[in-house]
This record gives C-alpha cells, structure tokens and sequence, in this order.
C-alpha cells in the first residue's frame, strides 16, 4: 500500500513539475523577472530606489478562457482535475505581468508583454488600483515561483490563480479585497472555486 501510495504522490510531482518546466523553458521566466528588475534600476536610477533597496519579481501569466479558446459555448469545468487543465494548456505565445515589488510594498511596479516601457507602467501604491496592490500583498507573502491566472467567464473573470513553488501548487481567488487559498495536487478538481459562483 506504501508503495503505491509513494508511486501515486511521484506521478502527482512529475504532472506538476512537467507544466513547470515548460514554462520555465518556453518562458525564461527568472531571465525575464531579473530583466525588467534591471530596467526598473536604471529607470530609477535618480528616483527613489537606492541601492540597498531589494526589489523582488513574480511573474503572472494567463492564456486566455476557455470560451474564447473554443467556441462561445464552451464554459470551464469546475469538475476536471487540474493535471488535466494544465496539460491542455499552451505555454507559447501566452500574455503576462510581472509585478516588481519591494519588501515593504512602497515600491510597485507593473510591467506587461504588451506595453514593455517600464516609465510608461511605473506605478505607486497611492497610484494603482486597490486590487493590484492586494495582487502584490498576495505575491509577496507567498513568495511563488510563478503564477498562472485562469480568467474565466464561469467566474466572471474574477482574480483567480494557480500558484507554483518549488514544484508544488495553491489554488487562490480575491473575494471581496479578501485571499482565500488552499494547496492542491495534479488529481485535484477546481472545487475549492465554487464560492466564485455565487456571484453569477
């Protein structure tokens, strides 16, 4: 029974560590996270950022829902296992944000693939919209690898986020400026979400 088990829990990890090891090697995402932290530096370099400042990086990345991915009829299976999500999707040509943050949270910087220029997405904690900077709270505090968004119309697109850390995942979403978050594993379903549809 041991033995199973043990087998099980190695097919979970490697379902996991598949996903993330095609992000990392489709992404390059630490590359990308030290770039733009670089650029910020430079940006910066005569602002408000001095050089004992730590500036910390997690990148959120999103493909896009499964309605507009197959058809206007298509919803999201709150039932599928998440292995089975994650091996669906494509980790080529995706969108992301890299939310740049210092340790305090009075440094926040919002950087996309769509509009690089770092001056153009600076942003301050009195300057971005509350939701972003409980984004950043949420980031820092759990100090992940990286995150995938999965934007939903089952979920009216709410804020809700598989999470990676050293090969393993949480499950989150933002409900009423509050983070609701459990660990989970490639057999897992997406139950936990259901609270999101009782705002439908």
């Amino acid at each position: 029974m041991k033995k199973v088990v043990v087998i099980f829990l190695l097919f979970i990890g490697i379902v996991t560590n598949t996903f993330s090891q095609r992000i990392v090697m489709d992404m390059n995402i630490p590359k990308l996270e030290k770039d733009v932290i670089s650029d910020i530096r430079i940006y910066e370099s005569y602002g408000q950022i001095s050089d004992n400042t730590k500036l910390l990086a997690t990148t959120i990345l999103e493909w896009g829902d499964t309605a507009k991915q197959n058809g206007k009829n298509a919803l999201f299976d709150i039932n599928q296992t998440i292995g089975n999500y994650l091996d669906k999707i494509q980790t080529l040509g995706c969108e992301y944000e890299i939310f740049v943050y210092d340790s305090s949270l009075k440094l926040i910087y919002i950087n996309n693939r769509v509009t690089w220029a770092v001056g153009s997405n600076k942003k301050e904690p009195d300057k971005i919209d509350r939701e972003n900077y409980l984004i950043a709270q949420f980031l820092l505090k759990g100090n992940y690898d990286f995150v995938y968004a999965i934007s939903e119309k089952i979920f009216n697109y709410g804020i809700v986020f598989l999470c990676f850390k050293n090969g393993l995942m949480d499950l989150a979403y933002l409900k009423y400026d509050l983070w609701y978050s459990t660990p989970v594993c490639s057999s897992d379903d997406f139950s936990f979400l259901k609270p999101l549809l009782d705002d439908k």
